[in-house]
């Protein structure tokens, strides 16, 4: 499954922004930048995310078919440090600078960075895939 794109999260996070009263010179820049951010991080995530080996199943001995019977867990490789580049970036590339710039760079970063965090600790695949030949035969649902 692709990851939403910025296209598809800005009008969001412009509304959010104008939903709070931020207004400014830069606060349709900073809207783009998150959105761009936030799409960029889910998509690497997307990339890094697995599913943790050693789901339980019951598997019938002869013919090596069955089920997982227990929920198995998500995990990613994917941490601020790897996203804060990516923000300072764009938000040098809208203009966006200053004292404050790299910390709102490493806030934006470190935020997007525990919500997905957030997401992989606390989601599950739900059990019931189909084992065939004592391997995985079909996709796991996020429960």
């Amino acid at each position: 499954m692709p990851a939403p794109t910025k296209g598809q999260l800005g009008s969001a996070v412009d509304g959010f922004f104008q939903g709070v009263g931020l207004e400014g010179e830069n606060a349709s820049d900073l809207a783009d930048v998150v959105a761009e951010a936030i799409a960029t991080a889910l998509d690497m995530f997307v990339q890094t995310a697995m599913v943790e080996p050693g789901i339980a199943g019951a598997v019938d001995p002869i013919t090596t078919s069955g089920a997982t019977t227990a929920p198995g867990r998500l995990s990613t490789t994917l941490q601020a440090a790897q996203l804060e580049p990516i923000v300072s970036g764009l938000l040098s590339g809208a203009g966006i600078q200053g004292d404050a710039a790299e910390g709102l760079g490493k806030a934006i970063a470190g935020l997007i960075a525990y919500g997905i965090d957030q997401f992989t600790q606390k989601v599950q695949v739900a059990p019931g895939i189909a084992v065939a030949g004592a391997v995985t035969a079909a996709p796991g649902v996020l429960m």
